[in-house]
This record gives C-alpha cells, structure tokens and sequence, in this order.
C-alpha cells in the first residue's frame, strides 16, 4: 500500500513511512530482489516514469508504461479502456506540469 500517505500523516512518532517504503522499492529494483511473479514492480517504474517525464501521475502514460512490460494485462483491461474512452474518463495526451523538472531534481537531486 503506502501510496495515500496515511500512515505517515498519522503516524504519531512522525516516522516516515511511505518514504520509507518507497526507498525499499527503489533498493528492490535497483538489486533485483523483486519478485518476478510480482507485477507491482512494473507498475512502481511505470510511475515513477510518469512522475519523472510529466511531473504528475499520468493515468494513461503509467498503464502505457506497464503495458509494455505486461501485454497480457493490457488485454485484460482492453473493455475496461474501451468504457472509460467513451465516458471521457481516460486522457489520451500527457498532460504535464508547469515545471516537470522539479519533480525530476526530486528523483535526482544535484549534489554540492
């Protein structure tokens, strides 16, 4: 979980914990000790790609993203895709903030 940063705003000892999950994705990735049957690792670059590339969760490019790496998955919610094009719900451009490269110094700051 530790994407709704729940815990971390109630934790009453002020731990961080979302960043600290999210550091032992990274570490995770970075060393390959993720599981291979486990997809979420997909979808964790998806988004940090996302972030990095437009400043913000982008729905569309993530799934995109993912897909890439899992076709089956981009089958399986073709209908679902379908649905949601037809009710507006699902963007097809890459929308980005004003000033993506911050969001992108936050994935790799510059040092001294």
């Amino acid at each position: 979980c530790v994407s709704c940063y729940a815990c971390t705003t109630r934790c009453p000892r002020n731990i961080p914990i979302t960043g600290i999950m999210y550091r032992l994705k990274e570490i995770s990735q970075k060393h390959n000790i993720a599981s291979d049957s486990n997809k979420i690792g997909d979808l964790y670059q998806a988004f940090n790609y996302s972030i990095k590339k437009t400043g913000k969760a982008n729905e569309t490019l993530i799934m995109r993203q993912f897909a890439l790496k899992n076709p089956k998955v981009l089958v399986k919610s073709l209908k679902l895709g379908i649905k949601l094009l037809q009710k507006k719900r699902l963007p097809l451009t890459n929308r980005t903030t004003k000033t993506p490269q911050k969001m992108k110094n936050l994935f790799h700051p510059k040092t001294g």
